[in-house]
């Protein structure tokens, strides 16, 4: 019965990116305005163009004008918050149609390419295509946007400089997870995504670990943080930490820690008290051994 439904999901989603579908309105009735794909990575040379599909869809229960457009985008420093620029500066997306008129839960295919200047620098260039139904459109409704971010990768010279400015990891735990924190800036000319990866290291444990994929853009700092589940038992390990990449090698940094859960501080006061009853013990066999030889003599 499982496997019916898996096949009934893909033959749905099949269908939905169909140029000009009619999904059902019990499924997809008032969620929105959709684009499609979300993110899209260009890698061209200079002068020479790319030809893109998006897909937009009016998951609405009214007909609804869409107007397309393009602009570019920048991310600020740590946040990562988009910052958005209409006319962009690099007029290189070009959209084969700029208004569409969709039916409720119909969606269409869009084209439209992208073309670099002969002269463009080489590295990373932002843009995004926006869809927009206007407020009053129908009359009353709220004005709807969704955008498609669009990564262009102009050939050349591209610079992957990249290092950890700071990092964090504590030099004592007693949690079952180990926090890592990374301050990564990207100094070269183009975006690279990264994955924080490494590996713990104890006398008899040895872990691998990869935490997430993220973007980073040219010219910024990003914060990478992940958690990493603590070994099983108490002692000083050695944690090797950074990032990977498929554009370039390992950037990689390492540190010690000590981890103490909760339960080993209860052994360690066990063993204390009872070295301590030991000791005290010996202490008191140790006198009594001497007054008895002082009797003696």
């Amino acid at each position: 019965m499982a496997g019916w439904r898996f096949l009934i999901i893909i033959a749905s989603c099949l269908l939905l990116s169909s140029t000009g579908y009619a999904a059902s309105p019990a499924e997809l009735k008032n969620k929105g305005l959709y684009i499609s794909p979300l993110r899209e990575q260009v890698t061209v040379q200079p002068g020479a163009a790319q030809r893109k599909i998006l897909t937009v869809a009016n998951y609405t229960d009214k007909p609804a004008t869409i107007e397309l457009s393009v602009e570019s985008f920048s991310v600020a420093n740590y946040s990562y918050e988009y910052r958005f620029l209409a006319p962009p500066q690099e007029n290189w997306v070009r959209l084969d149609q700029t208004t569409i008129l969709l039916q409720p839960n119909q969606s269409r295919q869009l084209s439209y390419s992208v073309q670099p200047a002969a002269d463009a620098a080489p590295g990373g260039h932002y843009f995004t295509i926006f869809a927009t139904k206007q407020a009053g459109e129908p009359t009353g409704s709220k004005k709807l946007r969704a955008g498609s971010l669009i990564n262009v990768t102009v050939q050349g010279n591209l610079i992957y400089s990249n290092y950890i400015k700071s990092s964090h990891v504590p030099w004592f735990i007693y949690t079952k997870q180990l926090p890592i924190q990374l301050d990564v800036r990207n100094d070269g000319n183009v975006h690279f995504f990264a994955s924080l990866s490494g590996r713990v290291r104890g006398l008899w444990y040895n872990q691998a670990f990869q935490s997430g994929n993220h973007l980073l853009f040219p010219k910024t700092n990003r914060v990478l943080s992940t958690q990493v589940a603590s070994p099983k038992i108490p002692g000083i390990y050695r944690l090797d930490y950074g990032y990977t990449s498929t554009s370039f090698p390992v950037v990689q940094k390492s540190s010690y820690f000590i981890y103490a859960p909760p339960w080993s501080w209860a052994v360690l006061a066990l063993i204390l008290i009872f070295a301590y009853q030991i000791r005290h013990r010996l202490k008191s066999i140790i006198v009594s051994i001497r007054r008895r030889l002082s009797r003696s003599n």
